[in-house]
């Protein structure tokens, strides 16, 4: 599992994701017999558009590529006439696609600013719908109990500034990672986690995974 969350509002759109990777090794019987943890996992990237994209999903595909290098390299050699934030999106897929397993999936998360207009777009390699997360300027990308909490506890998040927002993403992702600790289950989210922010005029690390480089 990984944790990728975002946040949009007048003032931009703040994206964090963690840093943890799960890698499973199973024997001849196809029986389990190894669970590893790694938290040096970079899953954001900023593409030449200046728009972030994030990952989450499968890390490991075929012969063992790692979807972060693939995505890496994919963004690096992007062709110049992708303009585009979903032609921009489709082609990222195209690269993955060929290396994923049967029931393998990589799901992106970008946040951008477009014409004015702050989103939060997601779609994976099983689809080619691209849904956007906003509306009228506002909108957050997150697995559903969080967004259930944030609405129980009726934080304004919607005005939050950008400092503000990339706290409230850090705290939530340390929130995840440390309930996990008293879980029966593995914790497969790390209390780290990188923050990127998305403003009409720049685009910047808060949090940045330049150590994992």
């Amino acid at each position: 599992m990984s944790l990728v969350l975002a946040l949009a509002n007048q003032y931009g759109v703040v994206m964090s994701a963690d840093r943890r990777t799960t890698t499973k090794t199973f024997n001849r019987d196809d029986e389990l017999t190894e669970i590893d943890f790694s938290d040096y996992t970079r899953k954001i990237f900023i593409t030449k558009l200046n728009h972030g994209i994030a990952k989450t999903g499968t890390e490991l595909l075929k012969n063992n590529t790692p979807a972060t290098i693939v995505i890496q390299d994919a963004i690096r050699n992007m062709p110049d006439d992708i303009t585009d934030v979903v032609d921009e999106l489709n082609y990222i897929k195209s690269k993955l696609q060929p290396l994923l397993e049967e029931q393998q999936k990589v799901v992106l998360i970008c946040a951008c600013i477009i014409n004015g207009k702050r989103l939060i777009l997601s779609t994976d390699t099983n689809t080619n719908e691209i849904l956007n997360n906003t509306e009228n300027n506002k909108g957050y990308y997150a697995i559903k109990s969080i967004g259930e909490i944030a609405q129980k506890f009726k934080t304004d998040i919607y005005s939050f500034p950008i400092l503000k927002m990339a706290d409230y993403l850090k705290f939530l992702n340390a929130t995840v990672a440390n309930f996990q600790k008293f879980s029966d289950k593995n914790q497969v989210v790390s209390e780290a986690c990188d923050i990127l922010a998305v403003e009409d005029d720049r685009t910047y690390w808060i949090s940045s995974p330049d150590c994992l480089e």
